[in-house]
């Protein structure tokens, strides 16, 4: 059996654009060691993810409990905007209504959705057994629509930062796919 868990990265500086270099606020580091917490007692074998600061920083101390290094993949960073949009939720409603729309220079969902669908293909036959991944809300919304055709905008929408999600596999047959509780 293989168990992958999904993070949502904690919360970041919206004072800082640049999408790689935006880190964690204090309150977003606090929040990211309830992450720490809900491994403690769990063996993982490999941690990856977006190389963008935030999602490193929410998994910076659970990689160091466990001894592990974290592997950085370009396929787990955000879906490209293109430019900063300043109402964020009306475009990426737009964007789950239309998986092809995209802003000048940024990235469709479509687009966004090939590139996880290829890392998550490479994580299913990995003969690793104990995952976790650190990424965005939006790119890894696209892998659980893939997983779950009813997870859409409205469950995107709801999600925390950080968030945690786990999925269970045997071979590549979903057993089971769940939101945990971090609180």
């Amino acid at each position: 059996m293989k168990t992958i868990y999904f993070v949502r990265h904690s919360l970041r500086d919206t004072r800082i654009q640049d999408d790689l270099l935006a880190p964690l606020t204090a309150e977003g580091h606090a929040k990211a060691l309830k992450i720490t917490h809900k491994f403690k007692d769990i063996e993982i074998d490999k941690i990856y993810s977006s190389p963008a600061l935030r999602a490193i920083q929410t998994v910076e101390k659970l990689a160091d409990d466990h001894k592990l290094e974290i592997l950085l993949s370009d396929n787990l960073l955000e879906r490209q905007i293109g430019a900063w949009v300043e109402y964020f939720n009306q475009f990426t409603l737009k964007q789950w209504q239309d998986f092809d729309y995209q802003l000048d220079d940024g990235e469709s969902l479509n687009d966004a959705r090939a590139r996880i669908l290829q890392f998550y293909q490479c994580i299913l036959n990995s003969p690793d057994r104990n995952i976790v991944i650190s990424s965005h809300g939006t790119i890894l919304a696209l892998l659980f629509n893939y997983l779950d055709s009813n997870f859409g905008f409205e469950n995107w929408r709801q999600m925390t930062m950080p968030d945690l999600f786990q999925l269970k596999l045997n071979e590549s047959q979903i057993l089971s796919f769940e939101r945990i509780e971090l609180n």
